[in-house]
């Protein structure tokens, strides 16, 4: 097996992240899944920041929680109590209304800004509602364990 090895850096400014993982012939591809999931991770928070620069991030999560009734507390916006099937579909459906869409308008510029602006509120409503729609690293590492128990 030739040196084979999933890599990550990142060097702009303050923020420097290097990750590393080196791929043998005893590395599961979970462990590889798990790497990925937290590269994903630190992409996503890094990237939302950078945006932030082209966007009123603010203004969307205030859209965003508006969507699916999230309030504001100290650790950002939440949704209190449970998240019923309907309750989703509603917040969903919200992020597709003439409302939504108008609010989006008025504080984004530009066509293809307003789109990633769409897709940003849309993203922020599951995460309000604590319905990821990306695979963690720690899920991934739950399931390493989870198959460690049953062998």
């Amino acid at each position: 097996m030739a040196d084979e090895r999933v890599e990550f850096f990142a060097n702009k400014g303050k923020w420097v992240v290097v990750k590393k993982l080196k791929v043998t012939e005893k590395t599961d591809e979970l462990d590889i899944a798990r790497f990925l999931a937290s590269v994903n991770e630190t992409m996503d928070r890094k990237m939302y920041e950078f945006l932030g620069t082209a966007m009123d991030l603010e203004a969307l999560d205030a859209i965003a929680a508006e969507c699916c009734g999230a309030e504001k507390g100290k650790k950002g916006y939440s949704v209190k109590g449970r998240m019923s099937d309907e309750r989703m579909q509603q917040a969903i459906a919200a992020t597709r209304s003439v409302k939504v869409s108008k609010a989006i308008n008025a504080v984004v510029e530009g066509k293809k800004t307003r789109d990633a602006a769409k897709s940003y509120v849309v993203r922020r409503v599951f995460d309000f509602m604590k319905f990821p729609i990306n695979v963690s690293a720690k899920q991934v590492e739950g399931i390493i364990e989870e198959r460690e128990q049953l062998a």
